[in-house]
């Protein structure tokens, strides 16, 4: 590689806004001044690829070019951070096993469990709690399982449907759920079981149109998003979520994010090794 094509190009602030207001209208995630670097490092080799020799000429690409739509998915692809593995904070998976579920088959007048696993990455949480419905038995006979995993990312949604994974995927695995995968050639694709329940599809949190696909929802996990958004956009994806929601249904978010003074349509339980919301 030559020195040349290594170089980054530079971003200049009036460009990084543009970019960075465009992005944040597409998406609702929100780079703050400091977070220049990133959109730089990341979006350089692309500009390099498409021929471009500066951010401007890029944003009025992005702006007027009848492809347009299809690079800031491509942009998505390449800001957004697909950090994942298998049985991640399974605090809150087991609560859901042994708290959320047995409350639910209680009340529910259909048998039929619906769960999304928004914000599902490359599909580690989606199988997981596949996995776990599977393993534990905790569902009444009879009883149809529906499990959607969306995300923002085209290439992390096309990972999540070919279900194959490496070894650094499945750092926090129990051992005896390494039977629901098949080894081949240092890749571990998950059962046909396993994927049977589980529908991946790409979406846009913020969107109305792309979370209003998904109704009825008897739990909802997203873990680990809202810390990507401004104040205004966690209420508007927390709003989406709660729609999608039946009430009394759970809502899981990650351990460092709450929604205090985000949206009062939840109720928070705090059980121990974790939080969780169910709605009012």
């Amino acid at each position: 590689m030559s020195i040349l094509t290594a170089q980054v190009i530079k971003l200049t602030d009036e460009e990084y806004k543009l970019i960075r207001d465009m992005v944040y209208e597409y998406c609702g995630i929100y780079f703050q001044e400091h977070k220049k670097y990133i959109i730089e490092n990341r979006l350089s080799r692309r500009l390099k690829q498409l021929n471009f020799t500066s951010f401007k000429d890029y944003y009025y690409f992005l702006k007027y070019d009848r492809k347009k739509d299809e690079e800031l998915v491509e942009i998505m692809n390449l800001l957004t951070i697909n950090e994942t593995y298998f049985f991640r904070e399974l605090g809150q998976l087991k609560h859901m096993i042994s708290v959320a579920i047995p409350e639910l088959v209680k009340s529910k007048s259909d048998r039929v469990l619906r769960i999304w696993s928004a914000a599902c990455s490359t599909g580690e949480e989606p199988y997981s709690i596949s996995i776990l419905l599977k393993d534990s038995g905790v569902l009444p006979a009879g009883y149809r399982v529906e499990i959607y995993g969306t995300d923002l990312s085209q290439d992390a949604v096309a990972k999540a449907k070919a279900a194959k994974y490496r070894k650094i995927s499945f750092r926090s695995t129990e051992p005896q759920y390494m039977k629901y995968f098949r080894e081949q050639d240092a890749e571990f694709t998950v059962n046909e079981d396993v994927r049977l329940p589980v529908k991946i599809d790409r979406g846009n949190l913020l969107l109305p149109a792309d979370t209003g696909r998904y109704r009825n929802m008897d739990i909802v996990f997203c873990r680990n998003v809202l810390i990507y958004f401004d104040k205004e956009s966690k209420r508007k994806v927390i709003e989406n979520l709660a729609n999608a929601l039946q009430p009394q249904g759970y809502l899981y978010i990650g351990h460092s994010e709450t929604l205090f003074g985000i949206s009062d349509a939840f109720r928070m339980n705090n059980f121990g090794e974790g939080i969780v919301y169910t709605k009012k």
